[in-house]
């Protein structure tokens, strides 16, 4: 099976996160990286690899779905890590025991296609879980060289493996991979 991370995108501010080795996003101004208070510390409910397919849609067009994979691990109360998603700005917000919603941010830009620079933000994004199954669907926007692409990826997953760091081990390798094919894919079919 080819490894695939989730890649969520939103309504692009146009922030510049600067490019290359090591860059990494921000949330976007004004955002909340707080979880409400819940009361107690839901977060482990969702910690882990999880395996499924993930549906891409950009500009009302869908991708062909493919296999992949999320890791989920727990960064504070109530507060998620969604690794690959984009680097050092990927916060989910536990909201209940069954669904989590991720804050705005804005991922360092990156090539595809003929463009050099894409600024990709994810604007909001929610889940819903449902025993071992998981969907998570991400709304972002892409920027780049004159063209402003709407994308909407949806993780179907029903495979979780406790723990963080089995199958799913080079998720970003893999998010980068899929992201960049997915928008490459895009810009050459002219949208």
């Amino acid at each position: 099976m080819t490894k695939v991370a989730v890649g969520m995108i939103g309504t692009a501010l146009l922030l510049a996160c600067g490019g290359g080795s090591g860059a990494t996003g921000h949330v976007c101004e004004g955002a909340s990286t707080t979880p409400p208070e819940l009361g107690v510390d839901l977060a482990s409910g969702f910690t882990g690899d999880w395996v499924g397919t993930l549906s891409t849609v950009i500009d009302g067009e869908p991708e062909t779905p493919r296999p992949a994979e999320l890791v989920i691990s727990r960064q504070g109360v109530n507060l998620l890590a969604l690794a690959g998603i984009c680097p050092g700005a990927d916060p989910g917000l536990v909201q209940s025991a069954t669904a989590f919603d991720t804050a705005c941010f804005v991922c360092p830009s990156t090539a595809a296609g003929n463009c050099a620079s894409w600024i990709v933000t994810y604007t909001d994004g929610t889940s819903t879980l449902d025993g071992d199954s998981l969907e998570v669907v991400l709304n972002a926007t892409a920027v780049g060289c004159g063209r402003t692409l709407a994308i909407t990826q949806t993780l179907s997953a029903a495979t979780r493996f406790a723990g963080v760091g089995g199958p799913a081990a080079s998720v970003q390798a893999d998010l980068d991979l899929g992201f960049t094919a997915s928008l490459a894919a895009a810009v050459q079919r002219g949208r």
